[in-house]
């Protein structure tokens, strides 16, 4: 299952859930330090992943 919380100065905005069967898209982003916990990631990261699609789902892996 993929939770996405989009923040503003420390408050959440938006957010989204649930499994890629069921939203037509999943996020898969994997570090060695953190393989069973959640990541954060900054709009000033230089973010790059790779779009994969499959059974009407869209994956963006890094």
């Amino acid at each position: 299952m993929n939770q996405i919380v989009f923040l503003k100065d420390g408050k959440v905005v938006c957010f989204l859930y649930g499994y890629p069967e069921n939203n037509g898209y999943g996020i898969s982003f994997e570090s060695e330090n953190y393989k069973d916990a959640g990541n954060m990631l900054n709009s000033k990261d230089d973010l790059n992943f790779q779009v994969e699609r499959s059974d009407n789902v869209v994956h963006l892996k890094n």
